[in-house]
């Protein structure tokens, strides 16, 4: 919900978070106002509002494709969502490309329906990734030049492949490599800014990277109930940290685009 005294009305901004664990389904919905859980929102410098965090839910168990599918239609044609996340992954009976590109593509906050992506390959952007737009806003924000050598390691549609292409509205030279890259030292040696995707800890050690590389790890894990990145930190000079970097800056991107969709379906 956002709340904008500022402009001197109210409006409510509604996103639906459709979350899996192995059997559970829940709806998330946004409903009331509670002052202790109201965050200021800013876009391009200026306040939209305020987006408050409550939750209702219901919760479905074992639920089939086709009940899912009926969901996402009804909120579809629901005048008071917004927005509509799927998040991923998903259980394997279910079939997620299908279940994505049902979400209407002016209410995708996660920009990954085949319309958006489509968009975005053709450099014509609607609504876009949340982590690959919140790493060029990183980037742009402490003036890195991107129009340079760009190693991405990773290649999955939620970050790597999107990011590469905004890269590449840049004007960036773009590699992306992967577990099948052989020798992925020769590729990382060579980057201006490298960017890890993969969850794998310590990927990245000091001798994989230039000396001013910039380096901005997307990857997350978990070890002995500590998060670590890709980036193994001793030596290297420029990184983004886990936590702490790239993860906010998914939120504040998804936060962006429920208020583009709003503006979109309004």
């Amino acid at each position: 919900m956002v709340n904008n005294n500022k402009w001197g009305f109210g409006v409510i901004v509604s996103l639906i978070v459709i979350s899996l664990g192995i059997f559970l389904l829940v709806f998330y919905k946004n409903v009331t106002i509670e002052p202790q859980t109201v965050y200021t929102v800013y876009l391009d410098g200026r306040s939209i509002g305020n987006i408050v965090s409550k939750k209702s839910f219901e919760d479905y168990i074992n639920v089939k494709e086709e009940e899912l599918v009926n969901k996402i239609i009804e909120l579809n044609n629901d005048n008071s969502v917004s927005g509509i996340l799927i998040q991923l992954p998903l259980p394997s009976y279910l079939n997620e490309n299908r279940l994505l590109d049902l979400i209407s593509p002016n209410k995708d906050v996660d920009g990954l329906t085949t319309t958006n992506m489509g968009n975005l390959f053709k450099g014509n952007n609607n609504l876009v990734p949340c982590t690959s737009l919140g790493v060029i806003k990183l980037l742009k924000y402490y003036n890195v030049k991107l129009d340079c050598n760009v190693v991405i390691i990773g290649r999955s549609n939620l970050v790597s492949k999107p990011l590469g292409q905004l890269f590449l509205q840049e004007n960036a030279t773009v590699t992306i490599c992967h577990s099948y890259t052989k020798n992925l030292r020769e590729y990382t040696k060579d980057a201006d800014i490298l960017v890890s995707a993969t969850g794998v800890k310590d990927l990245i050690t000091k001798d994989m990277v230039k000396e001013d590389a910039i380096i901005v790890d997307v990857g997350i894990t978990r070890f002995q109930g500590k998060l670590y990145g890709d980036v193994k930190k001793d030596g290297i000079l420029n990184y983004s940290p886990v936590p702490g970097g790239v993860g906010p800056m998914t939120v504040a991107m998804l936060l962006n685009n429920v208020y583009e969709c709003f503006m979109k379906n309004k």
